[in-house]
C-alpha cells in the first residue's frame, strides 16, 4: 500500500477545533447591593442590571425617614412624620404623594412617576387594624425609568397611620 492510496481525513480532529474551546460566560459587572442584605459567594448579593438597582433604591427612599440614613440626614420620604397628622388632614393621601413625588424629584430625576393611588382594604384587614387601634393607608406607586427603556413598574406602600 503506498502513501498516495491512504486518506488522513478522517483520523480525527484538530485540537485547534472550535468544538473544543471553552464556551466562556460573560457575567454581568455587580452595580450595587440588594437589599435586604444576603450572604453570596462573595460577600453580599449584588444587582447587574441598572432597572433593578434603581427600583431598590427608590423602595429604599420611599422606606425611609429623615435622619435615619448616615451621611445623608435628609434622604428619604419621611412617610413616619406624616402619620400622625391622618386624623387632621382631610386630604391626607394628596399630601403622602405630593410628598413622594418632591422626595424622588430630589433623590430620583431618573423616575417618571405615572400614578399614585390609595389602595381600598378589604373589611376583614380594616376590622383587624381597628381592634388594634391603628389604622392604615396603602398607596400603589407606578413608575417608569425611560432612561432605560423600563415598563411599567410598581410599587406598594403600606403606611401604619397612628393619632
Amino acid at each position: 500500500m503506498s502513501s498516495t492510496q491512504f486518506n488522513f481525513k478522517s483520523s480525527g480532529f484538530k485540537q485547534s477545533d472550535r468544538r473544543f474551546k471553552k464556551k466562556t460566560v460573560v457575567k454581568q459587572r455587580p452595580i450595587g447591593i440588594k437589599t435586604p442584605l444576603t450572604i453570596d459567594d462573595d460577600i453580599f448579593k449584588m444587582h447587574d442590571n441598572p432597572i433593578r438597582q434603581i427600583s431598590d433604591n427608590f423602595r429604599n427612599m420611599i422606606l425611609t425617614n429623615k435622619g435615619e440614613r448616615l451621611g445623608r440626614y435628609d434622604f428619604g420620604a419621611n412617610l413616619k412624620s406624616l402619620v400622625f397628622e391622618y386624623s387632621n388632614n382631610e386630604n391626607f393621601e394628596e399630601v403622602l404623594s405630593s410628598t413622594i413625588l418632591e422626595e424622588t424629584q430630589k433623590y430620583f430625576p431618573e423616575i417618571l412617576i405615572r400614578d399614585i393611588v390609595p389602595v381600598i382594604l378589604d373589611v376583614n384587614e380594616k376590622n383587624d387594624l381597628n381592634e388594634h387601634g391603628l389604622t392604615k393607608v396603602k398607596i400603589s406607586i407606578t413608575y417608569t425609568i425611560p432612561k432605560f427603556k423600563s415598563p411599567n413598574l410598581g410599587i406598594e406602600v403600606d403606611v401604619i397611620v397612628g393619632g
